[in-house]
């Protein structure tokens, strides 16, 4: 019973306090401060996050004539070594106080970026590499033009069911986007 009442007085002191700040930060006064202060959040960050490719070069349109691959090639290299020096991360509102905070140098290809960056290894580069270049042009809505692809996709979705000990319902998809992933986490999450 006690603890039922330290949970009622918790939740209550929580609505509480969201009520009281969603109308403090209503006032006038307040509400300016708020709303600079994320304006000058936004403007750190995003002069933060632009300034290693400032002196590139802006493409707005395609080029009248094409470029060699070697050109090409060239150029994404140097893109690719952009994020590999410096990254700094996270603007935090605390208190109207923003905090930046610096990670250091980000050696993402010797595995220290967790989330983002999975694997690095020189021979996973290469196969996938030979197996995308071999199937770059395949489209999966089309499992009748491309049953070789169909039936990949339907062995990495049984993977992840045996690893995930998934049961007779489970079932999954291959997406290459994040935000579709996230999408159908959530959609499987509330409907399942």
């Amino acid at each position: 019973m006690i603890l039922l009442k330290i949970c009622f007085y918790i939740a209550a002191t929580e609505r509480a306090k969201k009520f009281i700040f969603h109308y403090v930060r209503m006032i006038p006064m307040i509400k300016k401060k708020i709303d600079d202060e994320k304006l000058k959040a936004k403007h750190m960050l995003e002069e933060d996050m632009n300034k290693c490719t400032l002196s590139l070069e802006v493409y707005s349109k395609l080029p009248k004539s094409g470029r060699s691959i070697e050109e090409v090639a060239k150029e994404a290299r140097e893109y690719l070594k952009l994020g590999k020096t410096v990254m700094r991360l996270l603007a935090i509102l605390c208190n109207l106080t923003i905090v930046f905070l610096y990670l250091g140098d980000c050696d993402w290809q010797g595995g220290a970026l967790s989330g983002c960056v999975y694997n690095v290894d020189s021979e996973v580069t290469t196969l996938i590499t030979e197996v995308y270049g071999l199937s770059a042009w395949t489209n999966p809505l089309h499992p009748d033009v491309f049953p070789g692809i169909r039936k990949m996709e339907a062995e990495i979705v049984q993977i992840g069911i045996n690893m995930f000990n998934g049961g007779p319902r489970a079932c999954g998809t291959v997406s290459n986007n994040k935000i579709l992933n996230v999408y159908f986490y959530i959609y499987l999450t509330v409907v399942a």
